[in-house]
This record gives C-alpha cells, sequence and structure tokens, in this order.
C-alpha cells in the first residue's frame, strides 16, 4: 500500500517493558501473521483504537480508512486475550 502510514506496533505482554516496533503495513503479514493464525492467534489480541484485527486483509482495509490516509503511523496494540477486556470499552 503505496503511501500509507506506517504501523506502530507496541506489545503490551510479557517481558518487564512495553515493546514497541514500527514497520510498513505490507511487513505485517510476515511479522503479524503468527497472531492470526489458530497456532498463535488463540490468546493475542491485535487492535487498532479498542477493534480487534482479525486478519491481515482486514487490517488493509483498516490502514485505508480516510481518517488514517494523512498520518505518519497507525497505532496498533498487541494484548493477551485477558488483558483486552481491560483496555476496551466494549469488549462483546
Amino acid at each position: 500500500m503505496a503511501g500509507s502510514p506506517k504501523l506502530k506496533v507496541t506489545k503490551y505482554f510479557g517481558g518487564a517493558s512495553v515493546q514497541k516496533i514500527e514497520m510498513d503495513v505490507e511487513d505485517a503479514k510476515s511479522n503479524l501473521g503468527y497472531f492470526w493464525t489458530a497456532e498463535g492467534g488463540s490468546n493475542i489480541i491485535v487492535s487498532i483504537e479498542g477493534q480487534a484485527i482479525k486478519s491481515y486483509d482486514e487490517l488493509l482495509v483498516v490502514a485505508a480508512k480516510e481518517k488514517y490516509k494523512n498520518r505518519a503511523f497507525i497505532e496498533v496494540g498487541l494484548f493477551l486475550s485477558n488483558d483486552i477486556f481491560t483496555t476496551c470499552s466494549n469488549p462483546e
């Protein structure tokens, strides 16, 4: 997705400190893809502004929204599924 903002991914689990990484949207397919598989995604939530993202294709749709077009970065959070209930306002 040429011209799209980069992703600023923050991992909120494991380790003593919060971990952050920046990547292009295209890199998310290989770098975050594991979290969307049956083997890796069972307890990890990928989230943009409280909205759970369940696949790379869904990430592309969200990243293409008008509100992200002029941003340098889209903030992405990685949460353990237990943690998502404390960070989202409507965990349905």
